[in-house]
């Protein structure tokens, strides 16, 4: 099932026309990847990285923009899984405002550790995370 959450739309989103400026849309994706881990994760997402050392920095990110954020309200973020592989994972964003389809983005994360040096080392899912990432699969 897919994870849905509620963003307000504040003053610093916005551009001088009024409308989310696109890279904070990107941004709002990544506050409810976070926020999916504090609601459903086998820990928060902070705790996984500071603590486990384990990450999932983007690999990849297409967007389509159908609708301008306006500023008023909220916006709602549903987040779902459509491919998990042993070591990444593909996420469908989707955006809506006041029920109306904004954007959709699909994002492609790895999962990394951070070895010697501070230099990111590619691993495996921990089992943990991939029950909590399974259970967000899309049927389609």
């Amino acid at each position: 099932m897919a994870f849905e959450i509620d963003l307000p739309v504040r003053f610093d989103d916005v551009d001088a026309a009024g409308v989310v400026y696109y890279p904070r849309l990107l941004d709002m994706c990544h506050l409810a990847f976070e926020d999916l881990f504090s609601a459903r994760g086998p820990v928060p997402y902070h705790e996984l990285f500071i603590d486990q050392k384990v990450g999932f920095p983007t690999r990849s990110v297409e967007a389509e923009f159908h609708s301008p954020v306006e500023y008023q309200g909220h916006i709602t973020i549903r987040l779902s899984t459509y491919e998990i592989g042993l070591r990444s994972v593909r996420f469908l964003f989707e955006g809506t405002q006041n029920g109306v389809n904004c954007f959709s983005a699909k994002i492609g994360k790895v999962c990394c550790t951070l070895g010697p040096g501070n230099k990111f080392e590619v691993i495996e899912i921990p089992e943990s995370v991939r029950k909590m990432l399974a259970s967000l699969e899309s049927a389609s």
